[in-house]
């Protein structure tokens, strides 16, 4: 990943944060990210994912690198909770 693509994931995180922030008091948070492998990981914390997706899905689709996709976890961390892949 260039220091171009860097940046733009930073500045997608902190749009998402402040738009999770400014439009739905008590849906969730930006909590960091990790690269990787030619990847990039944005994580986002709440208790209604759908709620926090419909937050975030703008600046999610607005970032420039394809294929991605978003990972909808339904209830605590664990490796047995329902998920659902969504592709951006």
């Amino acid at each position: 990943m260039t220091q171009t693509q860097w940046s733009l994931v930073f500045e997608a995180e902190r749009s998402i944060g402040a738009a999770a922030a400014a439009a739905a008091a008590g849906v969730g948070e930006v909590d960091g990210n990790e690269f990787g492998g030619g990847k990039a990981v944005i994580f986002a914390y709440g208790p209604d994912a759908d709620a926090l997706y419909r937050v975030m899905e703008p600046g999610l689709r607005a970032l420039p690198f394809r294929p991605a996709h978003v990972v909808l976890r339904y209830g605590e961390p664990a490796a047995d909770v329902v998920s659902e892949r969504v592709e951006l």
